[in-house]
């Protein structure tokens, strides 16, 4: 594709279905007049409750493997009796395959816990370096993840979403375009509303390609048209220019923050691994170099993403809140895609949440003198 025609690629012609990550959509006065239309219909639908309304927002990260500690929260979440409808929800990688669960609700609870703890997940990523010299662009093969998708990510899915949709909720998908090195932000339920036939087959691809980790398994490549011409884009894990996002920090949202009644607005963020150092003494091989020398890499985006998002919640007044995997959590069994390494971290996430989640209110090393670091919502059935 030439490069002045990546600004202007779309998919079947349709422009509302995705835009780039790192700036503020075109359509945004228009999106953030529908926000403030949905709460003041909800507000009125609720008989005007004095206590006002709540608008949660939910950021996955990515993580891999560790995907299944925000499954277990979330299901956690649910029998704590506490957890939100979020008004939106964002995915990034492994993030991308739990967020559409998370935005349907606790109907969808056990699809959720079975997707990240069913003996298939051994099978992911069986890696096989020799490919490499025959020309392949991974070492590791996509059909076991592709038949993880197919069976999730159903019709069924994607029209729940898309009724979601048109009550004025979001559901976003962040991938990287790696022709342009920009991350791109996926708007599911409007391709969920749209006249694209193929959209099921765009909806897997657009979560396959948010976990298409470089090297570890194949990009995902999309159809776009340019001026009539058809070209081909693309497309790896989101994570490798963002490991978790949400709301744009240009975004204007004045009109939403405040309403003519009260309005609380919450940034929940589970962040799918351990934000500390990993203090282990290296071994003196090639690869052991490398994969720390990434996971320390991985670890300094991920507090530069959250300080960023940090920045977002004070100036659009959102409480922040932070979930990550604690510091001290060991499987007992080597990390991977491994259903009980992956079965005791979502057991660890649900223990968590269903007590009643202690949440972060700053990144690490942001708390303020005087705040306290972790704000806990007790269960509805506490003290029952």
């Amino acid at each position: 594709m030439p490069d002045a025609a990546l600004e202007r690629a779309t998919v079947g012609g349709v422009t509302e279905v995705r835009q780039w990550g790192d700036e503020v959509p075109p359509n945004a006065d228009a999106l953030v007049t529908r926000m403030r239309e949905r709460l003041l219909r909800r507000y009125e639908e609720q008989g005007r409750p004095e206590e006002g309304l709540s608008t949660a927002v939910l950021a996955l990260s990515g993580g891999a493997w560790d995907g299944a500690y925000s499954a277990g929260v979330l299901n956690g979440w649910t029998a704590c009796g506490t957890r939100p409808t979020f008004s939106v929800v964002t995915g990034i990688s492994t993030g991308a395959l739990v967020a559409p669960f998370a935005f349907l609700g606790p109907a969808w609870d056990d699809q959720l816990r079975e997707a990240f703890t069913a003996p298939e997940v051994g099978e992911i990523l069986a890696l096989a370096p020799l490919r490499a010299l025959f020309g392949a662009l991974s070492l590791g093969e996509s059909p076991p993840i592709e038949r993880l998708v197919r069976r999730f990510a159903s019709q069924e899915m994607l029209d729940a979403i898309g009724a979601a949709h048109r009550d004025g909720r979001r559901l976003l998908i962040g991938t990287t375009n790696l022709d342009a090195e920009r991350p791109v932000v996926w708007d599911i339920g409007a391709l969920a509303n749209s006249r694209l036939p193929n959209r099921l087959i765009l909806f897997r691809k657009i979560m396959l390609a948010s976990s298409a980790v470089p090297g570890a398994f194949p990009p995902v490549f999309f159809d776009v048209t340019v001026d009539g011409r058809t070209y081909q884009e693309l497309h790896v894990d989101g994570g490798v220019l963002t490991s978790i996002f949400g709301i744009p920090v240009q975004l204007d949202i004045s009109r939403v923050r405040t309403m003519p009644f009260p309005h609380t607005l919450s940034l929940y963020m589970l962040q799918n691994n351990k934000l500390g150092p990993d203090r282990r003494v290296v071994d003196l091989r090639l690869g052991s170099i490398l994969a720390k020398t990434a996971s320390a890499l991985i670890r300094s985006q991920t507090r530069g993403d959250l300080y960023r998002l940090w920045v977002s919640a004070q100036k659009h007044g959102f409480a922040f809140r932070l979930g990550y995997v604690p510091a001290d959590f060991d499987a007992g069994v080597a990390a991977g895609f491994n259903p009980v390494y992956m079965g005791r971290l979502y057991t660890l996430g649900y223990a968590q949440a269903r007590a009643g989640y202690p949440w972060r209110t700053a990144p690490p090393g942001l708390e303020n003198d005087g705040e306290a670091p972790v704000s806990r919502m007790p269960c509805r059935d506490e003290g029952s």
